[in-house]
């Protein structure tokens, strides 16, 4: 995966807008370089780059932050405040890409 055209499946209203948007954050998953030096960006909100591995991106903004999961054919992606700790973030975006990996997405 290089670069994505955003279909949103399902969104809040504050992330509506990212239907038909670039995520450049897709090639972060092959090489973070890029992520490292510039962070991640997201429906016009900038995210400092915290790791990632061949399924799962992290990023801060904050007192908040963003978690990116990948599935064959969908992003699933979770903010959250300070309110909720970034582990049950994770955890619970991680159950949501599971979900649908098992069903073929």
């Amino acid at each position: 995966m290089r670069r994505a055209l955003a279909c949103v499946l399902a969104a809040s209203k504050a992330r509506s807008q990212l239907n038909g948007a670039r995520l450049p954050a897709v090639a972060g998953f092959d090489d973070a370089s890029g992520l490292r030096a510039s962070g991640i960006m997201v429906a016009g909100k900038k995210y400092m780059y915290l790791r990632n591995d061949e399924e799962m991106m992290c990023g801060k903004q904050g007192q908040g932050g963003i978690c990116i999961f990948k599935t064959g054919q969908a992003l699933i992606m979770g903010t959250y405040n300070q309110d909720m700790s970034p582990a049950n973030n994770t955890k619970e975006v991680g159950k949501m890409a599971d979900y649908l990996k098992e069903v073929g997405y």
